[in-house]
């Protein structure tokens, strides 16, 4: 996709993780604005949803890519909220507003290494440590353990990298103690276009990294 290209509003993307060429979850969203400040998606309850689980049918979190290699990446759908996903551009994160049966529930900062944009799909590396932060701009710090547990690790982000992530997340954090955007009360009321429909996973939504 050339980098000139814009996704229009309605399209169908998958946003894409990936532990080198390992894709370890894919949600199928709807595009909601993309432009030059970023790239704005709208990921429904029932939505498709993509990911790994263990013999028993459990989601798994961190572990290492020898053993994410193993574990089987199955279609089900995205449950219990719907999630408008803020990926601004050249940030080294993304901004969750999460919506349940009553409203706005919060916010969810992810802090990953985007990568290529494709015709249909977006790629990131999640670089494993989130903030949460509550309607009242209340804050806290997520996976930590795993966050400490995997840097360096094979296929992991290294140790600059988490001292990078760290520091995207703490200029985040500072937005949400001033009220500024996007804690500013923007896109706590959204509603989506009621002609779209759920997005799906396509055929193929499985498939391995894209060489070019």
């Amino acid at each position: 996709m050339a980098g000139s290209d814009r996704y229009q509003p309605g399209d169908v993307v998958l946003r894409r993780s990936r532990r080198g060429v390992v894709v370890t979850w894919v949600q199928a969203t709807r595009v909601v604005r993309d432009d030059e400040d970023g790239l704005l998606l709208w990921l429904p309850e029932g939505s498709g949803f993509g990911r790994r689980v263990d013999d028993q049918g459990r989601p798994t979190r961190e572990e290492p890519i020898d053993v994410v290699a193993t574990r089987r990446l199955v279609a089900g759908q995205w449950r219990n909220s719907s999630v408008l996903i803020w990926n601004p551009a050249g940030a080294t994160h993304s901004l969750w507003w999460f919506f349940d049966a009553n409203g706005f529930t919060g916010w969810y900062v992810n802090l990953e290494i985007r990568g290529p944009r494709w015709s249909d799909d977006i790629d990131v590396a999640d670089l494993g440590l989130d903030v949460v932060v509550d309607p009242d701009r209340t804050w806290r710090w997520k996976d930590e353990d795993d966050f400490a547990a995997f840097t360096d690790a094979p296929s992991y982000w290294t140790a600059d990298q988490a001292i990078a992530a760290r520091a995207e997340g703490q200029r985040v954090i500072a937005l949400a103690e001033e009220g500024e955007f996007p804690f500013d009360g923007t896109y706590c009321d959204f509603v989506p276009d009621p002609t779209w429909s759920l997005p799906e996973l396509p055929t193929g939504w499985d498939g391995s990294a894209r060489s070019s």
